[in-house]
């Protein structure tokens, strides 16, 4: 059921859901969006069902003491205006190589109690959206960056 949303509204309603997890954990979380960025046509429910995967990831691979940052901005890409969103944290990381595998069905990490299915799952919601969702690490030790991109609702669109 996409609508339009505000892309602060969805930052704040992840950061609110997860921030007493962060928090007993030991975990800074930190938010930031950038002015300026008009809305999305998505179902809020299922874009807070991946942030909020991928902040509960961001948390298990994040030791007491680590960052965890959600933040929002404009694509730079003038193609395709898009709205970006990045989970950034100062954790385990994984190897380069798998940036791709671990979004494969029941692929996950020796300490995941999960079954490997919310990556997958994540993207797949996303790009019903016409979005991608992206991963990149310089290798375990290294942190990881989960990259969220929605296209904006042009002017014709929302009127």
């Amino acid at each position: 059921a996409p609508e339009p949303v505000a892309i602060a509204d969805l930052i704040d309603a992840a950061a609110a859901a997860n921030r007493e997890a962060f928090r007993a954990a030991g975990v800074d979380l930190t938010t930031s969006v950038a002015r300026a960025i008009p809305a999305v046509a998505v179902d809020p429910d299922r874009i807070q069902e991946v942030l909020t995967n991928l902040l509960e990831n961001a948390l298990r691979h994040t030791p007491a003491g680590g960052t965890t940052s959600l933040n929002a901005r404009p694509s730079a890409n003038t193609r395709r205006t898009a709205a970006v969103i990045e989970v950034r944290d100062s954790g385990s990381g994984f190897l380069p190589q798998d940036a791709e595998r671990i979004f494969g069905r029941f692929v996950k990490s020796a300490d995941s109690p999960g079954s490997g299915l919310g990556l997958a799952i994540a993207r797949a919601i996303v790009e019903a959206h016409h979005g991608t969702l992206t991963a990149h690490s310089d290798g375990p030790g290294q942190g990881a960056l989960f990259t969220l991109q929605i296209p904006l609702i042009s002017v014709t669109e929302s009127a």
